[in-house]
C-alpha cells in the first residue's frame, strides 16, 4: 500500500506532467449525495483520477464497496477508501509480477545444477561449454543471413542433459529466439552444416514464444519426458536383471552371473 491517508499520496503525485484534462464533473457524479461515497477533497480526487483515470479507480473497484441491494456505496465509504486498495492492487500486483521473475530464475537455476551433475564431459566440455559454442554458432547464422532474430536462452537437453544418454545420442541443444522467421525454416537453416562437437552431432532446436513456446515452459516439458525415460530405463535393467536370476541355462553358455542378458537363453 502506498500510504495510510489521502495526504501522503497527494505529496507523491507528479507536479510537472501534462496530465489529459478531465471534467471534475466525474468526481461530483459520484458524490455522497447520488452514491453515499465521501470525497473531503474534490481538488486531491481530481488530481487522482487525472493520473489513474475513472474507469480504472471507480469502475474497478466500486463493487467491493457496493451495497447490492441499494446500489449505493455502503455508509461511510471515502473515495480514499478507493483510492487505497486501487494502489495496494498495484504493488502486490508488482510484487507478484517480481516473485514470477525469482521463480523462474530459480528453476532456471535447478535445471542448470542438474545438468552439471548429470551431464557426461565430451572432450573436457560441459554444458556451459557447448551452450556458448552453439550460441555463437546460431550468431553467426543470423548475421551471414541477415535473418531478424534474437537469442533469448540456450540450453542443452535431451539425455546428454541427464546423464541417461546411449553411445548414439545426439546433443540436443534448444535455443529459444524473438524473430520473424519460422521455427521450421531456422531448424533447416541451423542444421545444413552438420555441426558436431568431439564428432556427436548437434541437434538444434529453435523454439518461439508463439509457436513451441518459451523456455519456461519447454523445459519442464523435456525434464517430464527425461523422467519417464529414465524411469522406463530403470524398468529394463530390472527386468533384465530378473531373468538372469532366473535363468534356466537352457543353453550351457552361461552361469546367471553375468550381470546383464545374455544373447542366448536370458536375451530380451
Amino acid at each position: 500500500m502506498h500510504s495510510q491517508n489521502s495526504g501522503s499520496i497527494h505529496q507523491n503525485l507528479p507536479d510537472d506532467q501534462d496530465f489529459p484534462k478531465i471534467d471534475i464533473t466525474a468526481t461530483k457524479a459520484c458524490s455522497s449525495k447520488q452514491k453515499n461515497l465521501f470525497i473531503d477533497n474534490e481538488a486531491y480526487a481530481k488530481e487522482i483520477l487525472k493520473q489513474t483515470s475513472y474507469y480504472s479507480l471507480i469502475g474497478g473497484y466500486k463493487d467491493i464497496f457496493k451495497n447490492p441491494t441499494t446500489k449505493k456505496y455502503k455508509d461511510g465509504t471515502r473515495f480514499e477508501d478507493l483510492v487505497e486498495l486501487y494502489y495496494f492492487d498495484e504493488l502486490l500486483r508488482q510484487l507478484f509480477l517480481e516473485k514470477l521473475e525469482t521463480l523462474q530464475e530459480c528453476k532456471d537455476l535447478e535445471w542448470e545444477l542438474m545438468e552439471n551433475e548429470k551431464f557426461h564431459r565430451i572432450d573436457g566440455l560441459g554444458p556451459a561449454d557447448i551452450e556458448s559454442q552453439v550460441h555463437d554458432y546460431v550468431m553467426d547464422k543470423i548475421r551471414d543471413n541477415g535473418l531478424d532474430a534474437e537469442i533469448i536462452y540456450v540450453a542443452v537437453t535431451g539425455t546428454r542433459s541427464r546423464g541417461i544418454e546411449n553411445k548414439n545420442s545426439d546433443i540436443d541443444v534448444a535455443v529459444e529466439y524473438k524473430g520473424s522467421i519460422r521455427e521450421d525454416d531456422f531448424f533447416d537453416m541451423l542444421h545444413e552444416d552438420g555441426m558436431t562437437i568431439a564428432g556427436i552431432k548437434l541437434d538444434i532446436n529453435p523454439i518461439t514464444e508463439g509457436k513451441t513456446g518459451t523456455m519456461e515452459n519447454y523445459l519442464p516439458a523435456v525434464e517430464k519426458h527425461l523422467e519417464h525415460k529414465a524411469s522406463d530405463r530403470e524398468k529394463k535393467k530390472s527386468k533384465v536383471h530378473k531373468r538372469n536370476v532366473n535363468c534356466s541355462y537352457e543353453c550351457g553358455k552361461c552361469d546367471g552371473s553375468l550381470g546383464r542378458a545374455c544373447k542366448y537363453c536370458c536375451s530380451e
